[in-house]
């Protein structure tokens, strides 16, 4: 019997002993912070931290960044969803019927903020129709492909596609992304994007957020207008319009800053006007 052939071309495996729990720590979620300024200031930090000299032509090291500003616009979309479920009970009567696994009951408990992120068990966030389709699912609204939030997250799927690439492919466009890019496909190309290029590709990620944040907030106020979730009195409606006033708030960029009575006195006739009709068809 001939004696099997031994030929080595590189060395062998090693043993490696981890113990993952030793790079996990316990947590909770941001919500001291409304989802669009915990976005911001996660990403503005990340990106401070690409603006070294020393990374100017690394495009490997820039391709991270782009990881990093999709996961923080993911989270953002999932963390926006979820609370919007708790404060809204249009939205919740929309999402009463979403089942989840028993499994995430023990895992996320609950009575906390983050047993609502179990209902993406298994979802990707990371792409505009994935995006439109779990707003619609579990809000209720849907996003119209002509408007401008859709185009703003048109710019967020050109990300994603180059995400995609930098992390799964090392920075090789497939024939796919390339189709969906809009580029020629007369020859392989790869990811080969200048320190000032990758920072304007996160501008897509951010005005997606921005559009999708003002978008959602408009749609859950008109909703709740319509729907006489409101009465029109100040001191009835404060408690619940802070609510809706502080999940979509971005307070650096926000003109009433912290004038919530402000805010409300600008769609206070809205209320009465549609309340005053709604009294009238009685």
């Amino acid at each position: 019997m001939s004696k099997s052939i031994v030929l080595e071309l590189h060395k062998p495996e090693e043993e490696i002993a981890i113990e993952i729990g030793e790079s996990l720590e316990k947590c909770v979620l941001p919500t001291d912070k409304s989802p669009i300024e915990d976005y911001f200031k996660y990403t503005q930090g990340l990106i401070a931290r690409f603006v070294r000299p020393e990374f100017s032509g690394d495009v490997e090291t820039l391709s991270l960044l782009l990881l990093g500003i999709v996961s923080a616009a993911e989270f953002y979309f999932r963390t926006i969803l979820v609370r919007s479920l708790d404060i809204c009970p249009l939205a919740r009567k929309q999402a009463e019927r979403i089942q989840i696994p028993l499994g995430s009951l023990g895992y996320y408990g609950t009575k906390t903020a983050a047993l609502g992120l179990s209902i993406f068990e298994h979802k990707s966030l990371a792409g505009a129709n994935e995006v439109k389709n779990e707003l619609q699912r579990l809000v209720g609204v849907d996003i119209k492909n002509n408007s401008s939030v859709a185009a703003a997250l048109s710019g967020f799927d050109t990300l994603c596609e180059l995400r995609h690439a930098a992390i799964h492919a090392r920075g090789y466009i497939g024939s796919k992304g390339a189709s969906d890019l809009g580029v020629s496909m007369d020859a392989l190309r790869k990811i080969s994007f200048s320190q000032s290029a990758v920072f304007d590709l996160t501008k897509l990620s951010h005005n997606a957020v921005r559009s999708f944040n003002r978008y959602v907030f408009k749609s859950m106020l008109e909703r709740w207008i319509s729907e006489s979730q409101f009465t029109g009195h100040w001191r009835s409606d404060k408690a619940k319009f802070k609510k809706l006033f502080d999940l979509f708030s971005y307070p650096p960029e926000n003109p009433f800053a912290e004038d919530l009575a402000g805010a409300y006195k600008l769609i206070r006739p809205s209320i009465q006007a549609r309340n005053g009709s709604a009294q009238k068809s009685k």
